[in-house]
């Protein structure tokens, strides 16, 4: 386990933190959401607050998570 990696930090809602902060982690992130997040909330909304620095490529990471979002802060 590796805090804040798909740490569901609270059960109802759920809420799930995780550091992706490059393109290639938020692609993996993606991946992830997918797989294990999304299927047990069918019908739920996903909302996603993203931060990050401009060092870390925000254009790319929120283009990796976006499209898995019914609302993106």
């Amino acid at each position: 386990s590796l805090p804040g990696r798909l740490e569901t930090v609270h059960r109802e809602p759920r809420i799930v933190l995780d550091g992706a902060h490059s393109p290639d982690r938020a692609r993996a992130l993606a991946e992830a959401m997918r797989q294990v997040v999304l299927p047990e909330h069918p019908e739920g909304r996903l909302i996603l607050v993203i931060g990050c620095s401009r060092g870390h490529a925000p254009a790319e990471v929120v283009t990796a998570l976006a499209p898995l979002s019914h609302t993106l802060i």
